[in-house]
C-alpha cells in the first residue's frame, strides 16, 4: 500500500470511527406528556404510537376505577379523542387519523378508524397499523389478516389458518405474521395481497414482523437454533439479520434511517427495557438520557420511532412508581 492509499485509508477509518462514536453518543431530551386525568387519583399513561409530526397516541387509565380514555398528545397539550374507555388506538398517521379497537355492545371488539369526526367500524377484530392514505391493517376476531381502505380485503396466510397484519407503509407494503400449514408462524410481507414468507434466523421456527419503514425494511423478532428465546431482527433483501446484545429482544418500529427500537432483557437488566439499534447492536436507550432523567425514569416499552428520530415510550416514573407516557427528542 503506497503512502497516498495509506493516508486515504487512515482518513476513512477515522471518519468511520467518528461517525460510529457520534451515533453511539446520541442523546435524548425527555418530555413527559401532559395527559388529562380520567379521574382524581393515580392515572397511568401508556404511549401507544407516534406519527411523522411527533404526535403521540396515549391510552390513559385510572388505576382505582379502571376507567380509561384515548388522547393525542404534543409536548404542550393533550386532547381527549374518545372518553369512556370505548377505544384503544394503536396507530396514527401524519394527518392525525387513528386506527385501533373499540368495544361495542354484545361483548364484541371492532377494528376502527377515527378521523376526528367520524368513527368507522371496519370489522369485528383489531386494527394495528395505518398509512398516510389512511389504509388500515389488522386482524379479524377469527385471526384473519385484513387491509381496509374503502372496502375490506382479506389477506392470505402462508398456507395455515391465521395471520395478523401489524403495519403498513406509504407504498402499501404490509408486514405482520401468518401461519404455515404446520401451524408455525413466520414473519410475513404482503404486497398487492400476495403473501411472502420473510423467514427466520438459522435453525429457528418462529418469527414476527412488527414494523416497516418507507423503503420496505421490516423489523421484528425470531427464535434460532438451540435457542427458543426471541431475538430482534431486521428482514432485508431475503435475509434475516439479528441485532445482538441481549438475552431476549424484539424490535417494533424502524425509521427511514434504519434505526429501530424495541425492548430487551439482558444479564445486567433482566426485566424489560427499551433499546435503540446502533448498527447491528442493541443499546439500552436509558444510557442515552441525561443523568437527571436516568434518575427520574425507567424506560419500559417503546411504541414508535419516526424519521426525525423522536421515540414514543412508556416509562415508570421512579419518584412515585406511576406509569407515564414520554416522547424522547434527539438532541442536536
Amino acid at each position: 500500500m503506497n503512502k497516498k492509499s495509506s493516508l486515504h485509508w487512515l482518513i476513512a477509518a477515522m471518519l468511520g470511527a467518528l461517525a460510529t462514536g457520534a451515533s453511539a453518543q446520541a442523546a435524548y431530551r425527555v418530555v413527559e406528556l401532559p395527559t388529562l386525568p380520567v379521574a382524581p387519583g393515580t392515572n397511568e399513561s401508556y404511549a401507544m404510537a407516534m406519527n411523522a409530526k411527533g404526535k403521540v397516541v396515549v391510552y390513559v387509565r385510572d388505576a382505582a376505577s379502571g376507567n380509561s380514555q384515548g388522547e393525542v398528545c404534543k409536548p404542550s397539550v393533550c386532547t381527549v379523542v374518545q372518553p369512556g374507555g370505548a377505544a384503544q388506538y394503536k396507530a396514527i398517521n401524519k394527518l392525525g387519523v387513528l386506527a385501533g379497537t373499540a368495544f361495542y355492545t354484545g361483548n364484541q371488539w371492532w377494528a376502527v378508524r377515527n378521523n376526528g369526526t367520524v368513527l368507522e367500524k371496519i370489522v369485528a377484530g383489531f386494527a394495528y397499523g395505518i398509512n398516510s392514505a389512511s389504509v388500515t391493517v389488522g386482524k379479524t376476531s377469527y385471526e384473519k389478516p385484513f387491509r381496509f381502505d374503502t372496502t375490506l380485503t382479506m389477506l392470505p396466510t402462508l398456507g395455515g389458518r391465521t395471520g395478523t397484519a401489524k403495519a403498513i407503509n406509504d407504498s402499501g407494503v404490509i408486514v405482520g405474521y401468518a401461519e404455515l400449514p404446520d401451524g408455525q408462524r413466520h414473519a410475513t410481507q404482503w404486497v398487492d395481497s400476495v403473501a411472502k414468507d420473510l423467514g427466520v434466523l438459522a435453525g429457528g421456527t418462529t418469527s414476527r414482523a412488527h414494523g416497516v419503514n418507507g423503503a420496505g425494511q421490516a423489523v421484528g423478532c425470531s427464535d434460532k437454533a438451540l435457542d427458543t428465546q426471541m431475538h430482534a431482527v431486521k428482514f432485508r433483501a431475503g435475509t434475516v439479520v439479528e441485532y445482538t446484545g441481549a438475552l431476549t429482544s424484539c424490535a417494533y418500529s424502524i425509521n427511514k434511517h434504519g434505526v429501530a427500537v424495541g425492548d430487551m432483557e439482558t444479564e445486567e437488566h433482566p426485566t424489560s427495557h427499551v433499546f435503540i439499534t446502533d448498527g447491528r447492536k442493541l443499546v439500552a436507550l436509558h444510557s442515552r438520557l441525561s443523568e437527571a432523567d436516568r434518575a427520574k425514569y425507567d424506560l419500559m416499552w417503546p411504541n414508535g420511532i419516526n424519521d426525525a428520530g423522536q421515540i414514543a415510550v412508556t416509562a415508570l416514573r421512579l419518584a412515585d412508581s406511576v406509569i407515564v407516557a414520554l416522547r424522547l427528542d434527539p438532541l442536536p
